[in-house]
């Protein structure tokens, strides 16, 4: 009998491409053989590391199907976190490595909070980020040079921290990044005292008033 035959090799294949393919993509998301949406497990691992006073993270349940419905959150059409935007929330405590394992993240949004720490060198496996925003926190120690792999990177910003250290020229080699903040730190190292100028050219800022300036932001002090 062929047929039964043919239906057994094509079952069989299935279950080897299925083993092959731990982090398989689902009507819900990235899953695991064990059915847990590896997104979900992720955030859960970014929230155990975050001081929550406001409960900003309630929604935040570690058995949901997916993150979509959870607050701070942006999915894309095929149910993969696109966005992580919390500022002003309160938070404190530390970023999770698990962040760099969000490997759909586009924007990244945590300025003007209270989190501390190292900024996690696994945010350079996101391929695929486009804004990341640090600011006014606590954040110490270097700028990790796997920031040198962001090719996607537009926007970044990093003031108003204790980020010490040299910063990774090669960070700026990137043809994406239009704008970069820096000012307010305590680097170091053999970097020229305009570190680097560009255009940034936008229609209306987030207060509605029309922008076209050109940034030049020093190591330690002010923007120029």
């Amino acid at each position: 009998m062929v047929a039964p035959r043919l239906s057994g090799i094509f079952t069989h294949g299935l279950f080897a491409m299925f083993l092959l393919c731990p982090w398989c993509c689902s009507a819900t998301g990235l899953e695991t053989p064990n059915g847990i949406n590896i997104e979900v497990q992720e955030l859960m691992r970014i929230k155990a590391l975050l001081n929550d006073p406001n409960g900003a993270l309630l929604s935040w349940y570690k058995d949901d199907v997916d993150p979509c419905g959870w607050s701070l959150v942006t999915c894309s059409s095929e149910n993969l976190v696109i966005s992580l935007e919390g500022p002003s929330q309160n938070f404190s405590g530390t970023l999770s490595a698990s962040i760099g394992n969000l490997t759909n993240l586009v924007t990244v949004l945590l300025q003007s909070n209270n989190i501390s720490g190292t900024i996690p060198p696994e945010i350079g496996k996101l391929s695929s980020l486009k804004t990341l925003d640090l600011s006014n926190n606590h954040f110490c120690g270097g700028i990790p040079a796997s920031f040198s792999h962001l090719e996607s990177l537009q926007y970044l910003r990093l003031s108003n921290n204790s980020i010490s250290g040299a910063f990774p020229v090669s960070a700026l080699n990137h043809s994406q990044l239009v704008f970069l903040d820096l000012s307010y730190n305590n680097l170091s190292g053999p970097l020229p005292p305009r570190v680097f100028a560009k255009t940034y050219k936008q229609s209306t800022d987030m207060w509605g008033r029309s922008t076209e300036r050109l940034f030049w932001y020093t190591a330690n002090g002010k923007p120029h």
